[in-house]
Parts: structure tokens; sequence; C-alpha cells
């Protein structure tokens, strides 16, 4: 019988990195999964060295924080990405951007301590685009009177009841435009939850089109 050979203990990463990207168009729609997966393809075809983990089944070291939902662009997507040597980051950036999908654009990469970014990225800048104002302004100003307003939403373990009125950090309306501060709160708080919350008060969000603008602290925007 033979022994099983113990995991391998991989050494510590040199350094961690934060990547900012985009995704837009196309991109928009696809969901977290395959976006981790394009990352994962783009390290390897840009010859990134990242670091991987320890154990029987390895793998890049890499996390993604926020992500913006499935069909929602986003100006200000994060991700962490441990690093087994140091690159020039500009390099680095340059190519991943160089092989990232239709619809990705990798804009910057900075050194950070490892678990920054949930720290300093505590709230979201968002806009909403409604197809008509009607009835926009009013359901703003109700939303913002409100002391509570809770939404229903499926998960994987079931329907959830939230609240949207403790996680609003901002919301104005301009014509038929809609932007929001959102705090990055648990339970979590999308700014879809927030246009169905509109949309009891008289809001037509059947054809609203969201943007992820900003992210950072909730009093930085």
């Amino acid at each position: 019988m033979s022994r099983r050979e113990p995991p391998v203990r991989r050494p510590d990463p040199v350094m961690w990195v934060r990547v900012r990207y985009t995704k837009t168009g196309p991109a928009s729609y696809a969901s977290n999964r395959d976006l981790a997966r394009a990352f994962e393809r783009m390290v390897r075809r840009a010859q990134v060295p990242v670091a991987y983990s320890s154990g029987f089944s390895p793998h890049p070291r890499i996390s993604h924080y926020n992500v913006a939902p499935t069909g929602a662009a986003s100006l200000a997507e994060y991700l962490e990405v441990a690093l087994a040597a140091a690159p020039d980051l500009e390099q680095l950036r340059e190519a991943l951007h160089t092989v990232a999908p239709v619809g990705v654009a990798v804009t910057e990469v900075v050194a950070i301590q490892r678990g920054a970014t949930a720290k300093e990225l505590t709230a979201s800048l968002w806009r909403a685009e409604f197809s008509a104002p009607i009835g926009l302004e009013a359901a703003v100003q109700a939303l913002l009177a409100a002391p509570a307003a809770t939404i229903t939403r499926e998960s994987g373990s079931g329907i959830k009841t939230i609240d949207v009125v403790p996680a609003l950090r901002e919301l104005r309306v301009d014509g038929n435009i809609v932007t929001m501060v959102v705090a990055h709160t648990e339970p979590l708080v999308r700014a879809s939850d927030v246009t169905a919350a509109l949309s009891r008060y008289g809001a037509d969000w059947s054809s609203c089109r969201l943007t992820r603008l900003e992210q950072g602290s909730a009093t930085a925007f």
C-alpha cells in the first residue's frame, strides 16, 4: 500500500496587488463565475507570476470584492492578486489589459496590504437610468422619507426580505437619472434592490439600466 504524499506547502506571496477593471457592453451580462474564470485565463495568458495556494488542489490566489451583479455595468470593479514575484506594475496592467475579453478593461494595478480592499471600499456610487422620468421624483422623495423599505429577493438559501434604507447614504434624481450611494452592509443591499424599492413608490424600473461609477468610503462621494 503506497503512502499518500503530503500536501504541497508553498511559500508566502512576495506581494499583493489590487486590480481595478471595468465591465461594460457584453461583459455586463457575464456571471460572477464567468468573470472569475476569465481572470484566471488572463493571468495565465499574461504570464503573471501569481502565487498559488498550498494543499492538494492549489489554485491561484485571486480574491474578488463587491462584484457588480449580472446585467449591471461597472467602471469600478476590484480584485486582489497574490504574486510570487514583484513585476513592474504598469507592465502587469498592460499585459492583463491586452488579453482581457471584450467589455473588460484593466485600468489600474497598485501594490496593497493583503485584505486592504475590503477595508477601504465600503460603499458604491451607482447611476440608474430609467426609461422615463414619470413618477421618479415623487418615488425618490417617498423613499427618502420612509423609515423602512423592504424588498424580497431570491437567493440560494431561499427568499430574503431586505430593508434598503439602512444602506442608503445618498439618493438624488435629475430627470430620468437617479444616482445613489449604497453602503456595503450585511445583508448586502444591491443597487437593483434600491430601484425595486423605488418601483413600489411608482417609478417604472422595467427598463432601468444600472452602472457602478465608483467604489470608496461612504463619505468620499
